[in-house]
């Protein structure tokens, strides 16, 4: 996951988060440069390597020097859907219990540093990544609060949401 983080913030691939950035920026008024913030906030970068293509360009362009196990593992990312989550269970440095709004599937996440944080009862947005028999969170976990949570909805029923509408 760091190595895909690593290749999508390269000068040569930067721009597509920094575009992402843009929209954040614009809808929050914050006239901070966006180049600025791809670097304080990761999930323009985890957008951008699961949401614009990014992720398989790097197998395409790294399989050949990444071990055979991290190229599995990273071809079973490709497609994993941001999705909002309820959280059912949290066990402060041991994991969580989430369960997924849309298909009410629900998984044990091992998350051993925001565990702490997340509260029973409140909801996520989080991109849940299998590494073998191990479900982990794939870039940081996002509260959704109250005021956002149909806009949330929205965005996660429609399947032609772009990585630059959850950027906004």
């Amino acid at each position: 996951y760091e190595k895909a983080l690593e290749f999508v913030l390269h000068p040569a691939r930067r721009q597509a988060v920094t575009h992402l950035a843009s929209h954040a920026v614009a809808r929050d008024g914050s006239g901070e440069q966006p180049g600025a913030r791809v670097f304080t906030d990761r999930r323009f970068a985890e957008l951008a390597l699961f949401d614009e293509g990014l992720l398989q360009q790097f197998i395409d362009e790294r399989e050949a020097i990444l071990p055979a196990d991290e190229v599995a593992i990273a071809t079973g990312w490709i497609g994993r859907p941001l999705a909002l989550h309820d959280v059912l269970e949290a066990r402060a440095g041991a994991g969580v219990s989430l369960r997924n709004t849309q298909t009410r599937e629900i998984s044990w996440v091992v998350e051993l540093t925001a565990s702490g944080d997340i509260v029973e009862g409140e909801q996520v947005m989080a991109r849940l990544l299998p590494t073998g028999d191990v479900v982990r969170l794939g870039g940081p976990i996002m509260r959704v609060p109250l005021r956002l949570r149909e806009s949330v909805v929205a965005l996660t029923g429609d399947p032609d949401t772009a990585a630059c509408d959850w950027a906004g």
